[in-house]
């Protein structure tokens, strides 16, 4: 199986396989042909949760999971204690993306799925004090220059989540990280070290 910007073995390793419809069925109560992404625990072992990227999309619907089951945060295995940096971004294989090139980040569903009736997730607030980095960098798409919700999602981020910088990606370049990574190979990491970092203060993101 091929993911744009990630490695088969990376994808192994997380355990995402595609799954027939009478899997599905078993795991999330819907007899849907995907790509399976199971979630994890701050250990790496499987929570239990997981999320399809369904075959044959339903409308703007590509994703979905067992009825009721609740927003969660996707964590890519194999990210350490103490790093330095620690990223936010939507989408678990944007996540996987940027952990297996170097930059350890967490995955939300939805600009607003780093919260939970209006305070910061529990399981996000857990994983940043389990990892403890000493920044937090929001990552937008290339397509959030121009999304109003992307910057109001980011204006109530400011005093519930540690101090953060936003990670513009250039509006003219590939959709999402993961994109950014194929396209690019061996030239992504120093790409994303230069991309600007910007302050949730600034004219661009309040105005």
């Amino acid at each position: 199986m091929n993911r744009p910007g990630i490695s088969s073995e990376t994808l192994t390793a997380n355990g995402i396989r595609e799954i027939a419809p009478d899997e599905a069925k078993k795991l999330i109560g819907q007899s849907v042909a995907g790509i399976l992404i199971p979630y994890h625990n701050l250990d790496g072992s499987e929570s239990g949760f997981h999320r399809l990227r369904l075959k044959s999309p339903s409308g703007d619907m590509k994703y979905s999971q067992a009825q009721g089951s609740g927003v969660h945060i996707y964590i890519p295995v194999g990210i350490e204690r103490g790093i330095e940096t620690l990223g936010i971004v939507e989408g678990e294989f944007k996540a996987i993306a940027l952990t297996e090139a170097g930059f350890p980040t967490l995955g939300i569903s939805g600009f607003y799925g780093w919260q939970e009736g209006g305070s910061v997730h529990p399981e996000l607030a857990e994983a940043m004090a389990y990892f403890q980095p000493q920044k937090i960098e929001w990552i937008g798409d290339s397509d959030t220059l121009l999304n109003p919700d992307f910057y109001t999602a980011t204006t109530r981020m400011v005093g519930k989540l540690p101090p953060f910088q936003l990670v513009r990606m250039p509006w003219n370049g590939p959709k999402g990280a993961d994109d950014m990574r194929e396209e690019l190979g061996g030239r992504f990491a120093a790409e994303w070290f230069n991309l600007p970092r910007i302050e949730p203060d600034s004219d661009e993101v309040t105005m």
